[in-house]
């Protein structure tokens, strides 16, 4: 079997564990190549799948994938596996040999509640990194399997508590977790004091809910005075929605921007409305781009522009896959 390890970056600690899973795969009779996203755009893992002959791509912890290459790779049957950081190096011959286990009995790839098996095993690395260090107590809104959360227990956290609405993946998440409540994050009485949590998290949470609004002012109840909001949210903005809108379709997908489960759709103005009118202020903004749609956006830009129909910030904002920001409180 030809595997693809995607790493996050090129630093020697991501280069470690790539040779480390490669030496694993080795052990076993199979070979690996690694690809570093801080390198290369990460959509070029679509090509080193195919053109390669590659049977499988492992996602490293901390690396993204972008939506439409997750489809696409499924489109053409390579399934996407993700490999935890947790663990002890001497046991990653066995821990591979599991992953491989699972891929030829077909467990990579089966669906969980409509999502793909390891939909619910990843680590959002940008997410992640917003957090802020030494932060003891976090409430994880969709904590899905508790990858996040023992992140964030082996980064020094003290305490995390999740929510988690699907029962069996909530299950795996409690082996990580202080505590998960299973159920509808919209409905749950939490038996938490007022301020209890240092950091709330909302990973691809928001725009699933029937009122995120209405969440968001109603879990800051839980949020410490000087506690932080972690988000992330996709961007309706993307060109690939206006392109497909302008063809007349809207393309539900499986997962990405157009999710079949989305049930709310944010621009970054609105993403910035919704926190302003919770009492929340975005203090740090990261986004997930596709750079390789910068000159046709240009391009689509210069043909409105004389129509007066393009804000000023499109050309930057139409890039942007997916935005993640820490909020604090507004000051009174």
């Amino acid at each position: 079997m030809k595997v693809l390890l995607v790493a996050p970056g090129t630093e020697a600690a991501d280069a470690n564990r790539v040779a480390q899973l490669a030496w694993a795969l080795s052990v076993l009779g199979h070979s690996a190549t690694g690809l570093y996203t801080a390198r290369r755009d990460p959509a070029a893992v679509i090509e080193e799948a195919l053109v390669g002959e590659v049977n499988l791509v492992v996602v490293l912890e901390g690396a993204d994938l972008p939506p439409a290459t997750q489809r696409a790779l499924a489109r053409a049957g390579v399934p996407v596996a993700h490999w935890p950081s947790d663990g002890e190096a001497e046991d990653v011959v066995e821990r591979a040999r599991d992953l491989i286990a699972r891929i030829d009995a077909g467990a990579v790839g089966a669906s969980v509640a409509g999502k793909p098996e390891d939909y619910y095993e990843h680590v959002h690395g940008t997410l992640l990194s917003l957090i802020p260090a030494g932060v003891r107590r976090v409430l994880d809104v969709g904590c899905a399997a508790g990858r996040l959360g023992a992140a964030l227990k082996a980064r020094g956290s003290t305490e995390v508590i999740g929510i988690e609405v699907v029962p069996e993946v909530a299950e795996r998440a409690r082996a990580r977790l202080d505590q998960v409540f299973v159920g509808d994050a919209e409905k749950l009485d939490l038996p938490f004091p007022a301020g209890y949590f240092d950091c709330i998290v909302y990973g691809d949470v928001l725009e699933h809910l029937r009122d995120p609004w209405e969440v968001l002012k109603r879990h800051l109840r839980y949020l410490s005075a000087d506690g932080s909001v972690v988000a992330s949210i996709p961007n309706v903005n993307h060109f690939s929605v206006v392109a497909a809108l302008l063809g007349g379709a809207w393309p539900y997908q499986p997962a990405g921007i157009l999710d079949r489960t989305h049930l709310r759709f944010f621009t970054l103005s609105e993403i910035v409305s919704m926190f302003e009118s919770a009492g929340l202020m975005i203090v740090q903004l990261a986004a997930n781009t596709t750079p390789d749609l910068t000159s046709l956006v240009e391009r689509f830009c210069e043909a409105l522009a004389p129509l007066g129909m393009v804000s000023p910030t499109y050309a930057t904002e139409a890039i942007v896959v997916q935005y993640v920001f820490r909020a604090i409180r507004k000051p009174a």
